[in-house]
């Protein structure tokens, strides 16, 4: 009888302290494109787990842009929850 051990890996994802849209916006850096307005709105929707995973993903995102290619209006960045691809 052969027995065989299962291992499991199981994510857990806790939040530690809260990332403002101001320092979002900041960090994302495109002012001169995206607008505040619609960005800020789909913020204000997005769980506090979401918004510091998306923070903490931009210089990630930003290095994985090929040169030459612009990177996506921060609203889009946002509704295309890129930091889960």
């Amino acid at each position: 009888v052969e027995k065989v051990a299962v291992v499991e890996k199981v994510e857990r994802v806790e939040v530690v302290g809260t990332v403002d849209f101001k320092a979002f916006w900041d960090r994302y850096n495109d002012k001169a494109r995206s607008s505040r307005v619609k960005t800020e709105r789909v913020w204000r929707r997005m769980s506090k787990a979401e918004q510091v995973k998306a923070y903490n993903y931009i210089p990630k995102y930003l290095h994985s842009i090929p040169g030459g290619v612009m990177k996506k209006y921060a609203t889009t960045y946002l509704n295309d929850q890129l930091w889960n691809n």
